[in-house]
């Protein structure tokens, strides 16, 4: 017979099997929008929001079986590491909400994960940009001919990494150490 769902090893809890892949199919959806156009809607962030809570509520659990204790860590955590970032500006209100929905769906030891990852990939934006910075106008040429934003915009030395791809990716890379070693996060 055909299981639609699947034991979280970590906690013991079944979740549906198509949980990861929406949560994933979310994160692409959420980085695209990001990368192309420098901006998260709010029908992406706080719908999943929306679902999280719901999720909560009915199973008590979160989308991958972890608790609601860990959920709510993880969604003030998201937001001691966020907030701030956003009132000097180095992210965008998108980008606070993403992180956030993110907390709720997968909890806490996934988000410090995905935000570990994410900020390494910034991080590593940000040193490429800096050591190519003489050849950017012809790599913003480049991009803009690909449909994809500059990182920097010439004249005004406005740095802008779009931070919601890099937290796609590192809740896609996350996910993917879940599903192959969920133990690791027990």
């Amino acid at each position: 017979m055909l299981e639609l769902s699947s034991l979280n090893s970590a906690t013991g809890e079944h979740i549906p099997d198509i949980y990861p892949w929406l949560i994933g199919g979310w994160a692409i959806a959420c980085g695209y929008v990001d990368l192309t156009q420098r901006r998260i809607p709010n029908s992406l962030t706080l719908g999943a929001v929306v679902l999280a809570v719901l999720i909560l509520l009915l199973h008590g659990h979160n989308a991958l079986g972890f608790p609601v204790m860990s959920a709510i860590t993880a969604f003030l955590v998201a937001l001691t590491l966020t907030l701030p970032a956003y009132v000097v500006r180095w992210i965008g209100a998108g980008d606070v909400k993403m992180l956030a929905a993110m907390a709720l769906l997968v909890g806490f030891q996934l988000l410090l994960l995905s935000y570990l990852f994410a900020v390494v990939l910034a991080l590593l934006i940000l040193i490429a940009c800096r050591s190519v910075k003489h050849h950017l106008p012809y790599l913003n040429n480049h991009l803009q001919a690909c449909g994809l934003e500059p990182f920097m915009y010439a004249g005004t030395g406005k740095r802008f990494i779009p931070f919601g791809s890099c937290l796609a990716v590192g809740l896609l890379l996350s996910l993917l150490i879940f599903s192959l070693q969920p133990a690791l996060l027990s």
